[in-house]
């Protein structure tokens, strides 16, 4: 089995505490490692685009998540957007892994990922993983009463067309 990369960061034990949040230009992040964090809220409306890495109490983070949090817990729930109405999000190359509904936001219309990203794809605004093997994610605050699924697509993620109610699809 290949190791993981080894963190580049040194951990001062004292102040960096895992799942410790903090927030960066209207953005909250949770520490999951020595050197990544996890996206857990927008806090800001519009279009967002989701940094691939982000720099905080002098040391800079790979973001490599997407997902909801509870207390210290990291779960499968939207992310924070405390009332903010957001539109869009570009995910970066650098994210590897998206929670179930994490964004089953009600107004988003679009998602959009970075080409160099080898582990999800969007195509017309649908989030995908690579290949577009499985559906991840349709955006909830659609405008669309229909929806084709290409014929590739072998899985539909849990909650991907919203929480018992898909937008405008019919």
């Amino acid at each position: 089995y290949a190791l993981p990369k080894r963190a580049e960061n040194e951990i001062d034990l004292e102040i960096t505490t895992l799942r410790e949040c903090f927030e960066v230009d209207a953005m909250t992040y949770t520490l999951i490692s020595a050197n990544e964090v996890q996206l857990v809220g927008i806090l800001k409306s519009g279009d967002v685009i989701i940094p691939d890495v982000v720099s905080y109490g002098g040391y800079d983070y790979t973001v490599v998540s997407i997902g909801g949090m509870s207390g210290k817990l990291l779960k499968s729930a939207p992310i924070e957007t405390a009332g903010h109405t957001v539109s869009s999000v570009y995910i970066p190359w650098s994210v590897s892994f998206i929670w179930d509904r994490a964004l089953m936001l009600k107004d988003i219309e679009f998602i959009e990922v970075a080409e160099a990203n080898e582990t999800y794809t969007s195509l017309k605004s649908v989030l995908f993983t690579k290949g577009l093997y499985t559906l991840v994610q349709s955006p909830v605050g659609s405008d669309r009463t229909e929806y084709i699924i290409p014929d590739e697509v072998v899985e539909i993620a849990n909650y991907s067309f919203g929480d018992g109610a898909p937008g405008k699809l019919k």
